[in-house]
């Protein structure tokens, strides 16, 4: 069985200009860290949400 990934894995993996998708119950997780990888690994990255979609959207701008 593959093993599950986290939001920490995902994150990393992405490369610039890349973009996740994530449910709203997930808003909160996704910024979170989002903003600590941003600070760990010298990276940019900006959240959206799509309220009508109900997700929020992390996206690596640099």
């Amino acid at each position: 069985m593959p093993k599950k990934q986290t939001f920490t894995s995902e994150l990393e993996q992405m490369k610039v200009g890349e973009a996740k998708e994530y449910p709203a119950a997930k808003c909160t997780s996704a910024r979170s860290m989002a903003s600590t990888l941003s600070f760990r690994f010298n990276r940019k990255y900006t959240t959206e949400i799509d309220k009508t979609r109900r997700i929020v959207i992390v996206k690596r701008i640099q």
